[in-house]
Formats: C-alpha cells, structure tokens, sequence
C-alpha cells in the first residue's frame, strides 16, 4: 500500500495466528508511526521513528494468540529484520 502525502491510517485485518509484515521507504523526511493492533486489540507496536529521505524499513509483527479455558493470552512480541 502506498501513502501519497499527510496523515493516512491504513487498516489490514490479520487472521489470528499470522504475522503482518510491514516494509517501509521513506519518500522525503519525515516521522513514521506504526501503530499495530493484534486481532484481540492488544497493541503490538506503536512506534514513532525519525525516517531519512530513501531510508528502508522492515518488520515483522505476530498475531498469535492461546486459549486457556475462558481466557486468552496474547503472544505480543515483534521481530525486527
């Protein structure tokens, strides 16, 4: 998905048990926030990083979740590439 200029929120529906995957170029620069919610409404992510113009970058967030009984426990941790 492209973001042509100003404040755009862009909104991906993961299916429990995956990863989402986003990658980044920065076309002039500029602050990025990515603000990622799992499928339990957990945030994931919600980071504000300075990008240089041209400056790439990947990650890789899991959308996994357990069930115990009534309960669920949200795997909420992110992997950097």
């Amino acid at each position: 998905m492209n973001i042509k200029e100003g404040n755009e929120d862009r909104f991906i529906y993961p299916k429990p048990n995956s990863s989402v995957k986003t990658v980044l170029r920065s076309n002039a620069n500029q602050m990025i926030r990515i603000l990622a919610i799992n499928p339990n409404g957990k945030v994931v992510s919600n980071v504000l990083d300075t990008f240089l113009s041209e400056q790439h970058s990947s990650n890789t967030y899991s959308m996994k979740y357990s069930r115990f009984k009534n309960t669920i426990v949200v795997d909420i941790l992110k992997r950097k590439h």
